[in-house]
C-alpha cells in the first residue's frame, strides 16, 4: 500500500497583517528609538536607520491573492516617492518595523 499525503504552509505574521515596507537596521533602530521604552509618547527627531534598498512583502497568509498586489503597489509608491495607494494608517499597521517598535515600548527599552 502506498501512502499519500500533502502539506502546505502559509507565511503569516503574529498579528495576521501583511509585513510590507522598508526594513531598518535592527541594532541601529534599537539605539535610535531606545527612549520609547521609557516614554512611548516621545517622538524622536532622528530619522530611521534604513537598510538601503531592502523592502519586504510577506506574511499575507490566506489572503495573499488579494493583498500581495496591493502591497506591491505600496512598495512601488515608496520607491518612487509617490502618494500611497492606501491610507497612511493602513501602511503603518503593515510596516515591518512595527514588531521592533512594539518590543521597545513593551520591553522598556531593553
Amino acid at each position: 500500500e502506498q501512502l499519500q499525503g500533502r502539506a502546505a504552509f502559509r507565511c503569516t505574521s503574529p498579528d495576521y497583517l501583511p509585513i510590507v515596507g522598508p526594513l531598518a537596521d535592527r541594532e541601529a533602530f534599537v539605539q535610535v528609538y531606545a527612549a520609547l521604552g521609557k516614554d512611548a509618547r516621545q517622538v524622536p527627531d532622528i530619522t530611521c536607520p534604513w537598510l538601503d534598498g531592502l523592502y519586504v512583502n510577506s506574511g499575507h497568509g490566506s489572503r495573499g491573492l488579494i493583498t500581495a498586489p496591493l502591497c506591491a503597489e505600496l512598495i512601488a509608491a515608496w520607491l518612487d516617492n509617490e502618494p500611497l495607494p492606501l491610507p497612511r494608517s493602513v501602511a503603518e499597521a503593515c510596516h515591518p518595523n512595527r514588531f521592533a517598535l512594539r518590543g521597545l515600548i513593551r520591553g522598556g527599552g531593553k
